[in-house]
């Protein structure tokens, strides 16, 4: 009887442990390692996990840095969409820079004006 008592007070001391296993981050850690190639499973892998998670599809991950800053990072099971940064004044700054080719204008067709034939 007491060695199940002993392995569920080691089983519960455990559950304390990984409660604190959150890793905390700088924002040097996403600008030096955060690639748009990187998805889901790649970024958990290397940041650990956030903070907060939310979306819808797309999945959106917060961490929050030891300076009560945050990284906010876009993506999905292939890839990052952005990766943001925001300090302590709300202001977001782009970690990833994705370029995307815009498509070119169409100039509408200017109508001519109906002319009649007058014979």
């Amino acid at each position: 009887m007491k060695i199940y008592l002993l392995i569920v007070i080691l089983l519960i001391f455990d559950c304390f442990l990984s409660i604190g296993q959150i890793k905390k981050h700088n924002l040097s850690d996403f600008e030096d390692n955060i690639k748009s190639s990187m998805g889901y499973d790649s970024i958990i892998s290397r940041f650990g996990y956030p903070s907060t998670t939310t979306g819808s599809g797309l999945i959106i991950l917060v961490y929050t840095l030891v300076d009560s800053t945050f990284v906010t990072i876009g993506c999905h099971n292939t890839g990052t969409l952005y990766a943001k940064f925001q300090d302590k004044d709300g202001s977001l700054r782009d970690l990833i820079y994705i370029q995307t080719i815009d498509q070119p204008r169409i100039k509408k067709k200017e109508k001519k004006p109906n002319r009649k034939d007058k014979n």
